[in-house]
């Protein structure tokens, strides 16, 4: 059994336009599939993943 997650990275800072504002990574919780070992027993369980970048005021 395969999941996929999407992630993403900013290259190089990445641009934004306007005074004051830099490129940032967002990050976004996505739920996965798990076996629990201690209770031998699969759930789902949250991770956080790199998800988009957007400009934020510095």
């Amino acid at each position: 059994m395969f999941q996929c997650v999407t992630s993403s990275a900013c290259c190089g800072g990445g641009t934004c336009s306007g005074n004051g504002r830099s490129c940032r990574l967002e990050d976004s919780m996505q739920s996965l599939f798990v076996w629990n070992v201690v209770s031998n027993k699969f759930k789902f369980e949250m991770f956080q993943f790199p998800a988009s970048c957007t400009c934020k005021s510095n």
